[in-house]
């Protein structure tokens, strides 16, 4: 996009899918406001939580003719809180942006300075001429009166199409940038004078393992430079590095189902001697005192290593890097007596890399010489639907609770619940003697 957001008063993004990079980055950089609706979203699922004055969100379809649990873009315009000023459409929304583009007012349209569409079906357009003339045509004439494509990118999740007539490629799914004429002349003629397809910024392949889809020469205008020849090589190089490497932990996975299949047995069977599960009774008497903790984490995948407990929970709180012994550990400020543990696997997607997990109990930082539980959890904890993994544990002392995968694994949960007696105990039990190896 257009770096330029002087004058830019709000961002209008429908398609949400519980994920707002985007929006957040607005709001860090420009102290842009952000509006937001998806009606198969939820805000509690969100993979950061909403700034308060700077975002709202409806749980509603972008759609037109008064559709159910829906609203149009004249509307949501019409109803929020930005009277003058330009606005940003980042919309994707799996097909329906034809029809609501087609159902906009050209004075809604003309408010947005960029607009940001994902565009899906391309191929099926141009391989059925009803669909091209109906829909496609329109759509594009439409945003041709008052915009300008100033930048498009294929998705190489779908197979490229070719459009008859000029020989040229297409992506089934891409993404185009539009900026407004009038910007546009004013502000970016100059500057956009030499495309560069794919731009330096693109990210080159949203499938890591299919090769990226280049537009031809034609998307140009001209023939690609010598540098821009280099780059697209370039690319071509990272994808072969990134395909042996996926390949390497494709056979490091089966090597991980491998180890989880032969001893899963054996530790279920060695948990099945430990201590029974609490009566109900005994778990009421019990304190949750993980709650407002902090926490470290082995490595991080974008997230920071370090943070607190909250009771406040996400699809997930952290997330470590892709590696053997991946562990979070929890700092519980005081020696406790414990005796329950409860974990929530992550809510949304990935629930089998969290297959092979122990409990350390501590009372030292390094988990390394603490004393081990393997956690048998449910079957249903590596469901869409994840049940709770409940560990129960002979009284044993300790400051810090540490949950750890030996595997070659990610680590990332929604939840951590550590319960313990009222009071410290000095007489707790030793509890296991195994020590978990880093």
């Amino acid at each position: 996009m257009p770096s330029d957001f002087e004058g830019v008063t709000a961002c209008f993004s429908p398609g949400v899918n519980n994920r707002k990079d985007f929006e957040d980055e607005l709001v860090q950089r420009y102290d842009t406001p952000c509006y937001l609706c998806d009606y198969s979203s939820d805000v509690r699922n969100f993979s950061s939580p909403l700034i308060a004055g700077r975002r709202s969100f409806f749980k509603l379809w972008l759609d037109v003719g008064n559709k159910e649990n829906s609203i149009s873009l004249d509307d949501w315009v019409k109803m929020s809180p930005t009277n003058s000023g330009d606005l940003v459409l980042q919309m994707d929304i799996e097909g329906a942006e034809y029809r609501n583009i087609l159902g906009t007012s050209d004075s809604t349209l003309k408010r947005f300075r960029y607009i940001v569409l994902e565009l899906h079906g391309l191929r099926r357009a141009f391989e059925d001429p009803a669909i091209l003339s109906q829909v496609l045509l329109p759509f594009l004439e439409k945003l041709h009166k008052n915009l300008v494509c100033v930048h498009v990118h294929p998705n190489n999740y779908s197979d490229e199409g070719w459009i008859s007539g000029v020989e040229t490629n297409i992506g089934d799914v891409m993404k185009v940038t539009f900026c407004r004429r009038d910007w546009y002349e004013a502000n970016l003629h100059n500057r956009a004078a030499r495309v560069v397809l794919p731009h330096p910024l693109d990210i080159k392949r949203n499938n890591l393992q299919r090769m990226p889809i280049v537009l031809g020469d034609e998307w140009l205008g001209r023939k690609r430079s010598v540098e821009d020849q280099i780059g697209l090589m370039r690319d071509e190089i990272d994808f072969i590095r990134c395909k042996q490497e996926h390949d390497i932990e494709q056979r490091l996975g089966k090597l991980n189902e491998a180890l989880y299949d032969s001893i899963t047995f054996t530790m279920r069977a060695q948990a099945q001697q430990g201590a029974s599960a609490l009566s109900e009774s005994e778990a009421i008497a019990l304190e949750e005192i993980a709650n407002g903790k902090s926490y470290l984490i082995s490595s991080t995948a974008g997230l920071s290593t370090t943070g607190v407990i909250s009771e406040d929970y996400a699809p997930y709180f952290f997330h470590t890097n892709l590696d053997f012994n991946q562990w979070i550990t929890v700092d519980l400020e005081e020696c406790r007596t414990i005796r329950r543990i409860v974990i929530a696997n992550r809510r949304d997607a990935c629930w089998s890399r969290a297959k092979f997990l122990f409990l350390v109990t501590h009372l030292e930082m390094d988990y390394r010489s603490g004393k081990v539980n393997y956690i048998n959890a449910p079957p249903s904890f590596f469901s869409a639907a994840p049940e709770d993994a409940v560990i129960d544990i002979p009284p044993t002392a300790a400051r810090f609770i540490t949950i750890v995968s030996p595997l070659y694994t990610y680590l990332h949960l929604s939840k951590i619940q550590v319960y313990a007696t009222t009071s410290p105990d000095s007489n707790a039990s030793e509890g296991p003697k195994e020590s978990l190896s880093k």
